[in-house]
């Protein structure tokens, strides 16, 4: 059975490759929109006749609909990678408190201290000043904490397992 952890750092794997996806389709449509404007100058100017040929070519109906489109994708893929990005940082913040504080300095030592080096907070911090900690600190910091959990993420889901089944998986 997976743990919330598991689950979140699949669901960001899967955001992560959306985005390449979405960038890579982008920038084809981009430089299809960038050549079609190049072959079809003329046609694209007629129905305009403004004093300003190339910039009433440029953002022409046409090419401003796809450039919407192609920013209105862009900007819900990034939108939607922060938001798993977030989701992973408090989950593993709830991972972090779910353990037994023993369990944490003996065992899981250096993901303590990953974690808390990248929430910005000192090597010394206590486990009950964490534990009072308003989480707004960990979502504004989502994007070093996810990558300190995905770059060590076997570690963290062997405390993950520890959090929810009170042994570590191996």
């Amino acid at each position: 059975m997976k743990t919330e952890l598991e689950r979140v750092l699949v669901r960001k794997g899967h955001q992560v490759n959306w985005l390449f996806i979405t960038l890579a389709t982008s920038s084809v449509t981009l430089f299809m929109l960038f050549g079609y404007t190049w072959l079809n100058f003329d046609a694209l100017y007629e129905p305009y006749k403004s004093a300003y040929p190339r910039l009433s070519t440029v953002f022409s109906p046409v090419n401003m609909t796809v450039l919407s489109v192609l920013a209105l994708t862009n900007g819900i893929t990034f939108y939607r990678l922060k938001q798993t990005k977030a989701h992973l940082a408090v989950t593993a913040y709830m991972v972090l408190l779910e353990n037994k504080p023993d369990t944490l300095t003996n065992q899981f030592y250096p993901q303590l201290q990953q974690f808390f080096h990248a929430a910005g907070l000192p090597d010394n911090y206590s486990l009950v000043s964490l534990k009072k900690m308003n989480m707004r600190h960990f979502i504004t910091l989502s994007s070093p904490i996810s990558r300190t959990v995905t770059q060590h993420q076997n570690q963290w889901i062997r405390l993950a397992h520890a959090a929810a089944y009170g042994q570590p998986a191996t």
